[in-house]
This record gives structure tokens, sequence and C-alpha cells, in this order.
């Protein structure tokens, strides 16, 4: 064979074995990866223990290839247990070839690894791979990475980012920008040493010599029985194993049982005087807020609400919301929040789908739900009513395990799911938050979120329970932006919890009476941090809706980075697992477990589902105890705090709502219209983050984006509408048949672009530059609708600033929702400056006219306008 048929062979070869390679097998990194690579490096010594280097021996029969092959092959089993991919990438060096006198060539070895395999398994897999590797081996790696068209990857190695070299056998891997580099020197039969290099703008020292004993525990537990399963190798000591399920999960705190509406009214009956709610220019104190919640407690008590009933509230944020919460509990019953902006078909088959027979509502709400089959009572009308009741506590005795609330939240089958919380986690919480984030009897704080998203609970009940005023606003007063920093600066709070996304908009103003800002709903970026925790408790708080809320709480500070979520909060445990309910170390990814008093019962009418995500807890010893699987992905970093790394399904969090992209999929296509639809999450170019639908028409018809938001604007939440509709011709698929997600992000976004016009004055092209810059968008047409192509509150306040700056005029947030496209918003714009010309030529007018009369004039205008002779 000629040389060029070997290289034309070894081509086919090395392109056969990584072109569907998409897998990436790394060690997690302890800082984020810069923008291009940086080679600043540093290494560490390692000696391998004297039986491991003994069953090596015996392994390999002296062979350096065989020993190689066990190192290399003990790699990759940690590799796969550091984050759970089955194609593993390992560099390797190009064997010493003393003739050709060649320099080494860097090799990329791929192995599939699976749990179920034997490590003997693995070895022989390694050993056949190794030798067609080194068969090919000439085919130079520069080539490679252009053949693959991996040219444009500058911050990293293309193919593999943790090399493993054996002296013995192999020249010194070429620099080739990967992260980790293990090389082993055989000394003597009794000895391996071995150095590892790593690039510390990436990994700590810490991390490394941590990945090192990791590795050697693989080493020892896979030379003792090459028998053993993957799955049954463990990379964790039994020191660290105590570690990770007992020291880092002692959180009981043992406290007296009593529910959040006792210690309302221990309250109302302590510090009756005391102001429990504001609303605008009302306030009311615990005593009025008891007595209103008593008097409509006895009024439902008459309807039938007892333990276990649920009563549904569809109201805005209100002193009549809170009221209403406090008395369905107070009555026995459990409370299911319904948002009056969701569409009348999400209310109506959330009511269906609960089995609530009773409503509380208003006669402006009342109408969207389903009279016909539930008892709606409209606290304005019957308030008279109402008034005639008892103002006694109703007194009704209420277990730990009964229903508190009820709220629905996406569901991944296209239809929302509810989730029942019980008193226990509710009690636990209010006193966990309380004592976290610093609220007494003098704290203000406010009632941001919407009371059909769990942090509502947290917000009214953690502040009622602690004796604190909560204050609450109309939507518009708490947009994000300078509407909300103007709230907390003239209300005096103390204490609020935003989305980050909501702090990321909010203007450098002094805000001196706020002492604790909370985020939680979404991930949070240190930059936020570091520019809101100056002179002020900062904290970070994770939950799902199925915890009570919240089940971590990280303090952070200006310098921390990127902020942890934090340890678990009192009585409530997490755990770090792996695919096979084993505990992972630290710095290795894991799927989130929790546990503790603040679980829910499960979903409602969903056992299948229940059964799927709440199991057996498998370190209990006490009968009944469950785990929650949240289905998010974190790590342990080494002082125990937890590390969020993201989700492991298709759910996502956007603005801080959570939102499963198969339920939107699904109400998609349902749509006659469509033949499939598929949702990702893109980045527009502004950073935001944004839905977007890949819509295929069926046959005969047109997948207009119009007509498909009026659709899911009937259907769904606004937050859960895409921001783009893309009509394409087909999915794309992988080699395996699935859709393909990642070639559909490479299409982009563009939407049909029928009805575009263009600006036809320099305020038009004015808004359009402005336009183009918050929505990240390239092309916006004049009668584009801004919330149509992507705009939501936080963008909106945004562009009205921008606006505002620009023509130096003064309009309300609500211009932007009443004057949604460029055209309506130009015509506005072009009226306030005439209107302040008007104004400014008036003022002028009259200033020379005052200038023109005498002091005698003067006097006489003045005593004509005050009528006085």
């Amino acid at each position: 064979m000629s040389a060029i048929e070997q290289l034309e062979e070894a081509q086919d070869y090395w392109r056969a074995k990584l072109s569907n390679l998409t897998e990436r097998a790394h060690f997690l990194p302890d800082y984020e990866r810069p923008s291009t690579y940086l080679d600043e490096r540093e290494q560490l010594t390692v000696t391998l223990p004297a039986p491991v280097c003994e069953r090596l021996n015996k392994l390999s029969g002296n062979s350096p290839f065989l020993l190689y092959t066990a190192l290399h092959a003990a790699m990759k089993v940690c590799l796969h247990k550091y984050n759970g991919n089955t194609h593993i990438s390992l560099g390797s060096p190009s064997r010493k070839n003393a003739e050709a006198n060649e320099p080494a060539n860097a090799l990329a070895i791929v192995d599939e690894v699976r749990s179920e395999m034997s490590f003997k398994q693995l070895l022989m897999n390694v050993r056949e791979t190794l030798l067609e590797a080194y068969a090919k081996q000439n085919y130079p790696f520069v080539r490679l990475v252009r053949d693959l068209k991996f040219e444009t990857v500058t911050n990293r190695n293309p193919l593999f980012d943790v090399a493993i070299a054996l002296t013995d056998i192999h020249a010194p891997l070429p620099m080739v920008r990967n992260d980790v580099t293990f090389t082993f020197t055989k000394e003597s039969d009794e000895r391996i040493t071995g150095t590892v290099e790593f690039n510390q703008n990436l990994f700590k020292r810490e991390s490394i010599e941590r990945i090192t004993t990791h590795y050697i525990c693989v080493l020892e537990q896979a030379l003792e029985d090459s028998s053993r399963s993957i799955s049954a190798l463990q990379i964790v000591s039994e020191e660290e194993r105590h570690q990770l399920l007992v020291s880092w999960n002692d959180t009981r705190v043992e406290r007296a049982s009593s529910t959040v509406q006792r210690l309302f009214e221990e309250h109302a009956a302590h510090t009756p005087d005391a102001i429990a709610l504001i609303f605008e220019n009302v306030r009311l104190s615990y005593a009025e807020v008891n007595r209103h919640a008593n008097q409509l407690a006895h009024r439902l008590r008459a309807l039938g609400v007892t333990k276990e009933v649920p009563v549904a509230i569809c109201l805005e944020r209100s002193p009549e919301l809170v009221i209403g919460m406090l008395a369905i509990m107070k009555a026995g019953g459990a409370y299911l929040p319904l948002d009056p902006a969701y569409p009348m078909e999400r209310l109506n088959y959330i009511v269906r789908e609960s089995g609530v027979t009773i409503a509380l509502s208003n006669t402006r709400f009342a109408e969207r739900l389903p009279g016909h089959e539930i008892q709606v009572i409209s606290l304005d009308i019957e308030a008279i009513t109402i008034a005639f009741e008892s103002e006694e506590n109703p007194g009704v005795e209420v277990a730990e395990d009964n229903l508190a609330y009820m709220i629905y939240t996406s569901g991944s089958t296209g239809r929302p799911k509810g989730v029942l919380l019980q008193h226990r986690g509710l009690s636990n919480l209010v006193h966990a938050q309380a004592e976290a984030f610093g609220i007494d009897a003098n704290s203000r704080v406010l009632q941001f979120a919407s009371a059909s998203f769990d942090a509502s609970v947290s917000e009214v009940f953690v502040t009622l329970a602690a004796g604190a005023t909560l204050v609450l606003a109309p939507q518009t007063s708490q947009m994000p932006g300078e509407p909300l920093a103007k709230l907390l600066r003239e209300q005096s709070i103390t204490v609020v919890t935003l989305p980050p996304s909501a702090v990321a908009v909010m203007p450098e103003t002094e805000l001196p009476s706020l002492q604790t800002l909370v985020v939680a709903g979404e991930a949070c970026p240190g930059s936020i941090v570091a520019r809101w925790s100056k002179g002020r408790r900062f904290l970070n708080a994770y939950g799902p809706t199925e915890n009570t809320v919240c089940a971590s709480i990280a303090v952070c500070g200006n310098d921390d980075g990127k902020p942890s979520i934090g340890k678990p909060i009192a009585n409530t445990t997490i755990y770090l697992l792996d695919e096979q309910l084993q505990p992972v170390p630290v710095g290795v990814p894991g799927q989130l477990y929790i546990g503790g008093d603040a679980l829910a019962r499960g979903y409602l009418n969903r056992a299948d589902l229940t059964a799927e995500r709440f199991i057996p807890h498998p370190f209990s010893t006490t009968a009944g105890q469950r785990l929650y699987n949240s289905g998010d992905r974190a790590r342990y970093l080494p002082d125990g705090s937890i590390d969020f790394l993201g989700r492991l399904d298709q759910q996502v969090k956007i603005r801080g709502f959570r939102i499963e992209i198969g339920e939107i999929e699904t109400v998609l296509n349902e749509h006659n219209g469509i033949s499939e639809a598929v949702v990702i999450v893109s980045q527009s170019g502004n950073g935001e983050q944004r839905l977007v639908a890949y819509v295929v028409a069926a046959q005969g018809t047109t997948a207009e984006a119009r007509e498909l938001r009026a659709y899911m604007k009937e259907r769904v939440p606004e937050y859960m509408i895409p921001a783009a509709f893309v009509a394409i011709e087909k999915m794309p698929l992988t080699v395996s048949g699935k859709i393909d997600r990642q070639a559909l992000a490479a299409i982009g976004i563009t939407e049909d672009s029928a009805g575009y016009e263009p600006p036809r004055n320099a305020i038009e092209e004015s808004l359009v530059e402005i336009w183009k810059q918050v929505l990240g968008v390239e092309r916006v047409g004049i009668h584009d609708n801004f919330f149509e192509l992507g705009g939501h509150s936080l963008l909106a306040m945004q562009l009205n600033s921008r606006v505002c700056q620009m023509f130096q005029i003064e309009i309300g947030i609500n211009s932007i929702f009443s004057a949604p496209t460029v055209a309506t918003l130009a015509e506005l714009i072009e009226k306030e400056q005439v209107g302040q010309q008007i104004d400014d030529t008036s003022l002028e007018d009259m200033l020379r006219e005052i200038e023109s009369l005498s002091m005698d004039d003067l006097d006489t205008a003045l005593a004509d306008e005050l009528n006085v002779k």
C-alpha cells in the first residue's frame, strides 16, 4: 500500500470514528472557560499506592502497552462517572517509533462506557481501540481537526479535554490546548509515579487533587475485581460518603408545631394595632385583617369548606387576595390561586381538573370562571352578607399533613399539573426564611410575585407569621426598572424577593431602607451579586414548587463570582446522586434530589407521575420517607455549598417562570394548520433568553406567525408564548432519527416578513433602531408589534427608558402597551413633542407680557386674580 493510500485509509478511519462525537467527556472546571485559549499551566505529582502497582503489574504482565490500557480504561471510567457520558474521548500521544524518530501526534481515543458493562470488558475494548488508533497514528491531528470542520474552536481542544500518557511507550503530548494531562512513569515494579498538568485558568489545584484521588479510587476497585460492573465502581470513599449523606444534611431543628394561620392569630391578639397590609392608601392592622379573614372563613365553613377541601381564589394583587388566602386556611381548606390574566381555556381546565366547587373572586373576574360548574363568591357583591358573620377565630384544627395550598405548574404532557402542599412544609418555611431573611415585626416586605407562583407563598406567609408588614401595589407600580425602584424607595421596603432578570434592569439608585435582597426563580449571574450586595444582605434562594417554595439558600458576597444556591434550609436535605442513586463526590455533577419536611404530597390525580418523581428514600431507615427528583443538575463545592448547573430535561426558567417546553409543543401540535412543532430556547442579540417555535405547516396550509400567536394567547399564559414562530419545510433529524435541536438553532429566526413596511420619517427610524437593540433582532417594520417580536414587561421598561432619553419626553410605561408598534408610538411621541412646544410657547408669551407691565399694572392684575377690591 502506498503512502498516499495509507493516509487516505487513516483519514477514513478517523472521520468515521470521530464525526458523530457530540458528547464532551471532561472534568467540570472551577472557572468559566475564557473566550480564547490561555496556556497558563500548573502541575502536581502523584504516586500510585503499592497495592495498585502490584495489581497493575499482575494484570499487564510487564507489558507497557497493557499497563497503559488499564490506566487509560480507568480514566475513562472516571470521566464517565464525572459527566455521565457514554462515548468517552480521551487524548493520547502517538506511540513511540524509535526507527522513524517522528514527533508525537495527538490521538483522540473514543470508547463506549456503559454502566452495565464490566471493567474487564471495557479493558478489552480499549485495547482494541488503541491498537486500531496506533495503526493509523500518523494522520496529522491538525489536518483531522480541519477535516471535521472544528477550526473555529479557539478556546479548547475540539476532540478531547483530558489526555493520559505513559512515558514507557509515548513521546510527550504536543500542545493541543487540552485542559488536563496525566503522564505516568513506571519506575519499578513497586513504584508508578505521575504528573498532572492542568490549565490553572480553569481549575483550582485542590480540584485536581480531588480528581486524582477519585481516579486512584476507581483503579483500586477495578483492579481488585475486574469483573465488577462499571456501575458498581465507586469514586466516593467511605469518609466522603458520610460527609455527603450525613454531615452536610444534618439540618434537623425541632420546633413547636403551629400552622401559619395560628401564628398570624397570635400576632393579631398580641399586637392588634400593628400594620399587617399596605395597599396604596389602604392600611390594615393585624386585628382588622384577622377580623375580615374570620368573617369570610365562617362564610366558607357554612358552604361546606373544611379540611382537605380546595377553594379557588381569582383576584389581582390586593388586600382581598391576602385576606381570602388566610380565610380559606382558617376554614380548614386549601387555597388554589388562579391568575386572572390566564387564558379562559387554561382557567377552565384548572377548575375542572382540580375539582374545586367554590371560588373567591369579584365582579370584574367572576365571568372568567365557569360559573355553571362552581359557586363563585364575588367578594364585592357579598361584602355586606359576609360582614354579618362572626368575627371570632373559627378555631378549626388542622394537622401537619393536611393540605395548605395547591399550585398548578407547567406540565411536560401538555397540560398544567397541580402540586399538593401541606401545612408541615409551610410551617417549616416561615420559620426558616424569617430567620434567613432577617424578617421581624419591624420589617416591610414587598409582595411582588403573582399568587399563581409559589414565591408569593413565601412573601405573604413568612411576613404575616413574623408580625411584619406586607406591602402590596398595583402591577404598574411594580414594573421592573424605575417604577419598582421608586416603589421600594417610597415604601421603605426592607426585604424583597425578585427574579435576577428583574434585578438586572433596576437603575443605579439609592435604596437606603433595603436590608435584604433575595433572588430566586432562575440562575443568578455574579455581576448582579457584585452590583447589589454592597451594604445589604444578598441571598440566592433555590427551590422547586414541589418542595414548599425553598430548599436551599446561599449568602452571597460581591467577590464570590458565580453564586451557589447554598446549603439546605432547616429540616430539608439535598442529595446529588448518579444514575444508580449513589452520591457523587465534590466537584462531580449529579442529579439533585430533595428530602425533608417540606416535600409536597405529590401531584393531583397523577399517581404515575408522583411515583416517578417522589421516590422511596434510599438512605433513610424511617419507613415512608421520600426524595423528590428535581430534574436539576448540580455539583458540590468543597465547603458543601451547591453549584447549580442547569436542567437534565426540557424544563426551562425564563424571567423566573418555570416552563415545560413539552407543554408548549403539545398545544402547538393541536393546531389544525401544523404538522409538527418544536420549541427551543434561543438567545437574542442582546443576550435575552427567549422561546422560538419551529413549525412545519400541514399540507395545504401556511403557518403564519400572527395567527399562531393569537391561537397560543387563548391557551397559555403570556410568558409561554414563543417570541418567534419560524416556518420550515421539514424537521432536521440526527442520525438516530431524533429531532436535531442544534440544527434548528443554527437555522436562526426568519419569521414570515409579509406586511413589512420600513420607517417613513426620522422618528420612526430612531424607534426602529431602539427596537432592534432592545429586542436583539435584525429587522423591525413600523407595524410590527413589540410584544409579538418577543418583547415583555422587562424589555418594555428598557424601551420606555431609551425612548424618553432619545426624544427628551416623559411617557409612562403604559404607553408601550397602548402603542405597541413603531407607527403608533411615533404618533404618540409627535403629540408629546407638539404639546411641549405649545407649553413652552405659552410660557414664553406669558413672560413677555409680564415684562411689559408696570408695577401698578401687576398689582391691579393680581388683585383681579384674587377678586380683591
